[in-house]
């Protein structure tokens, strides 16, 4: 039984080896980088006042929408665009859009952002009145960028801007360290965004509208009487009473028959 225990206290003993190579492999959790988060609202907001466009508020609900959706790119290490965006936002809004990215500082991402049309145009879209931006930074120190702008159907209101991310002044924003230098030199790094998602927008709400009142069709103008028809044309009678005058032949007929008569 001896031997048998000893085995089994080297498979024990393997697997905790095992699980401590793994866990050592494993990156560490991505933190949320709340100065960044406020320096792209104001990079955002920046590029705006160059166009003459109002500022957009931070709101509380859309930044914690898109630090969850910046943790998921993170911890996958990929692109991609939030399916569930337009229901994870309860808010009454008219119209949502959202911008992804991933690079090695603010300065780098919101330039790859602006270089980009499809991204640039949601930045300075005039419609949009509200932002909130989640900014993630995986062990690699590469930022996941989440930016999410958003119009309510009354234009106003939004939720509070969270507390931590509204106290971190956006111009002393810096980027997460950078992970220890691989022994094979890195190629320099570059901010990379995804294919630009189409933007959401709700129909405007039907408003409610005053039926008609049924007009009374006006009542059709009486038929004018109808107008005599013309009096046929008298004819000709002059024909019948002209006299009927013999031919010669006629005439002819008419002497032999009276001389036959007399005996001739």
């Amino acid at each position: 039984m001896r031997p048998l225990r000893r085995r089994h206290r080297g498979v024990m003993l393997a697997v905790a080896v095992c699980a401590g190579l793994v866990g050592a492999l494993l990156p560490s959790a991505a933190t949320a980088d709340a100065g960044a988060e406020a320096a792209f609202v104001a990079r955002a907001n920046e590029a705006r006042a160059d166009k003459g466009m109002g500022t957009l508020r931070t709101d509380a609900e859309l930044t914690a929408v898109a630090r969850r959706w910046s943790a998921k790119m993170a911890q996958a290490q990929s692109l991609s665009h939030n399916p569930n965006l337009t229901s994870e936002v309860t808010q009454d809004w008219e119209k949502l859009a959202e911008n992804v990215g991933v690079g090695p500082s603010v300065d780098e991402v919101h330039a790859a952002f602006m270089a980009s049309s499809s991204h640039r145009s949601k930045i300075l879209d005039p419609a949009f009145t509200f932002a909130g931006v989640g900014v993630v930074t995986d062990a690699k120190g590469r930022m996941w960028v989440t930016e999410i702008f958003m119009r309510l159907r009354s234009g106003g209101g939004g939720s509070a801007p969270p507390t931590t991310a509204a106290s971190a002044p956006p111009t002393t924003a810096t980027p997460a360290p950078s992970a220890p230098a691989p022994t094979a030199p890195a190629p320099a790094a570059t901010a990379t965004t995804a294919r630009p998602r189409v933007q959401a927008s709700r129909p405007p709400a039907p408003r409610p509208t005053a039926t008609p009142a049924l007009a009374t069709p006006p009542s059709p103008a009486p038929a004018p009487p109808p107008s005599p028809a013309p009096a046929p044309e008298a004819q000709a009678v002059g024909a019948a009473h002209r006299p009927l005058v013999p031919s010669d032949r006629l005439l002819q007929v008419l002497e032999g028959l009276r001389s036959l008569d007399q005996g001739r």
